[in-house]
């Protein structure tokens, strides 16, 4: 055998998921990295009652790739699928751990990882503000990808995670979960930019900005993975990148925006958005999950946006008087949602 050639351990631990109509049933196996089969499935027995498959997949990280049934009732990825994840398995810098540790999940890893960042901040809000609402997200991915098993992406010129991370006393054991997109330039703390600004140029995403992606979309999905309609086998990740193009973007971001500034409260907010879109486009089934602004929300605005997509195509009818309050019908040109503003009389002025 050439002295190039890669070695691999023979099998990496994975996750079989088999995805029905009632539900969805996780188990552990193995996945062969030479032959690609799937063998040693854990065996359940949950979902013995279950009925309408949709497909069955292999969780590595957070990517879902599809199984085949072969004659020999085996599992198998195909041959692209497992070039793919030896690709990615070798990516690992020069193998400072060896390429199947590297799709390990670790919870006690991702434990002293969150750990030694919260230590080595003032806070994580104070983070963002210096260094941008990306590098908290990828920190917060990093974590997961060290929980799970796998790696993030990360381009300097857009998050400064492998800086951060960096500045760790265990970078070495984090840095190989982290792939850079980009040749990486360490700056001195002297010229590290304190704005936090994004490649927009935006000062302060976490109050003026939120990114949605395709992780979003594919998160909402797992989210509610037994309301998923026609799925026809496609993995979550493979329905995002098709379906993020049909939202409302602008919609999203806005109901994140008008929770406030806490990183958690968007997330939260601009998933219910993208739920609500998605059971209108008959992508998930059931009814909308609540999303209309508060009162307290609305009053923030001056009543300025609508309270179920948040944009600000509102159209009001005369305002009607009756005693000490006064009401106006309103309504939105974007969603069609109709609602009554109502004031109060709060004293009077000499003329």
């Amino acid at each position: 055998m050439n002295s190039t050639t890669p070695q691999f351990e023979n099998t990496i631990s994975v996750q079989f998921a088999s995805r029905w109509e009632e539900g969805q049933i996780t188990t552990s196996a193995l996945l062969d990295l030479d032959t690609g089969i799937v063998s040693a499935i854990d065996q359940s027995g949950d979902g013995d009652h279950y009925q309408h498959l949709i497909g069955q997949f292999i969780l590595i990280g957070d990517k879902e790739i599809a199984v085949q049934l072969e004659p020999d009732d085996s599992y198998r990825i195909d041959a692209p699928a497992l070039a793919a994840i030896r690709d990615e398995a070798l990516t690992e810098k020069d193998c400072k751990a060896e390429c199947h540790q590297f799709f390990k999940g670790d919870p006690l890893k991702a434990s002293l990882f969150w750990s030694e960042l919260v230590n080595s901040v003032e806070s994580l809000t104070t983070l963002a503000d210096q260094h941008g609402a990306r590098t908290l997200v990828d920190l917060m991915y990093l974590q997961n990808a060290i929980l799970s098993g796998g790696f993030i992406d990360s381009d300097p010129d857009e998050s400064s995670v492998q800086q951060i991370v960096m500045a760790l006393p265990s970078a070495d054991h984090w840095l190989i979960y982290i792939q850079v997109t980009q040749p990486y330039m360490m700056q001195v703390s002297a010229d590290v930019p304190q704005g936090g600004a994004t490649s927009k140029g935006i000062g302060n995403p976490l109050s003026i900005a939120f990114e949605v992606t395709e992780i979003d979309v594919a998160n909402v999905l797992r989210q509610h993975a037994v309301r998923v309609l026609n799925a026809n086998g496609r993995s979550f990740n493979s329905m995002a990148e098709d379906l993020i193009a049909t939202l409302n973007l602008d919609a999203i971001s806005a109901a994140a925006l008008d929770v406030g500034t806490s990183l958690e409260d968007q997330t939260t907010a601009a998933h219910e958005e993208i739920a609500r879109q998605l059971i209108d486009r008959n992508i998930l089934k059931g009814e909308s999950p609540p999303s209309l602004m508060t009162d307290a929300q609305y009053l923030s605005v001056k009543g300025t946006k609508c309270p179920r997509c948040r944009l600000s195509e509102i159209k009001g009818d005369s305002v009607e008087i009756d005693g000490g309050t006064a009401t106006q019908d309103s309504v939105c040109s974007h969603c069609g949602f109709e609602w009554t503003d109502v004031y109060g009389l709060v004293g009077y002025t000499t003329n």
